[in-house]
């Protein structure tokens, strides 16, 4: 006879209750929450012929980085100094 071979008396009760603990999908106990988060950077300073390859040395930098995909609408302030 192996291991598995005979019957285990299981606490049905206390193995619902961890279930729930570890895997939460009885009662499900727990809320859901999204959120919108906004993370802001300066002082990216980088040479350029135009504000357009300003904008575009930006996104290829914070991509290269950090794997973030800018848009246009997303760099803001631009100063020429």
């Amino acid at each position: 006879m192996g291991k598995g071979d005979r019957y285990r008396k299981v606490n049905q009760d206390k193995f619902n209750q961890n279930f729930d603990r570890i895997f939460n999908k009885r009662g499900n106990k727990m809320k859901e929450y999204t959120s919108t988060i906004t993370v802001t950077w300066s002082l990216n300073n980088h040479e350029a012929s135009s504000e357009e390859e300003y904008r575009d040395r930006v996104k290829d930098q914070f991509y290269e980085e950090y794997g973030i995909t800018l848009s246009d609408d997303e760099i803001k302030d631009v100063e020429e100094l």
